[in-house]
């Protein structure tokens, strides 16, 4: 009996081996299987992504063509009517809600100044140094421009200079 027993040990001890061989065997092919998938999901990812890229790509170049054409018109900065940092408050909101790009802000706000102010700006890049065109000016050099023309400093001692003399008084007066 024990003859018996040892080769059904060994029996179920070959079995065992040879299971777990099978098994190991699944094992690497499931894990080939799998890394398969994982190649397959990335380069279907990376498939996908460069769809997107050119899709984005296009619908850009469309809707820069878009924006060129429904823009609205943006009234002219008149220094009579309205302060520049006022106008500047308008005109960023009006950049805004319209979408445009930041490379088109300048050109924005050339075509729509009046002749004065265009002209304003034409002379004072010609006479930067290295001088510069003006359609190559940025939006804030246009700022800073336009700041010193019609945002100038108020200066106290003048004000208080302007306070005091319009006032009329009569010399005999008392406080």
């Amino acid at each position: 009996m024990s003859t018996q027993t040892e080769q059904l040990i060994q029996l179920l001890t070959q079995q065992m081996a040879l299971q777990r061989e099978q098994m190991e065997q699944q094992r690497r092919q499931q894990e080939e299987q799998l890394e398969q998938q994982r190649k397959q999901q990335r380069e279907q990812l990376e498939q996908q992504k460069e769809e997107n890229r050119q899709l984005i790509k296009l619908l850009m170049q469309t809707t820069k063509i878009k924006a060129g054409e429904t823009t609205p018109n943006f009234t002219a900065f008149d220094p009579n009517t309205e302060l520049w940092t006022d106008y500047l408050l308008r005109f960023w909101t009006f950049i805004g809600a319209n979408s445009i790009t930041e490379d088109r802000v300048p050109q924005m706000f050339l075509t729509n100044q009046s002749k004065v102010i265009y002209k304003q700006l034409t002379d004072w890049s010609d006479q930067q140094t290295p001088k510069k065109e003006v359609n190559k000016l940025t939006i804030e050099d246009i700022e800073n421009y336009m700041m010193i023309q019609y945002n100038p400093r108020t200066f106290i001692v003048r004000e208080r200079y302007r306070y005091w003399s319009n006032m009329k008084r009569n010399p005999e007066e008392t406080i």
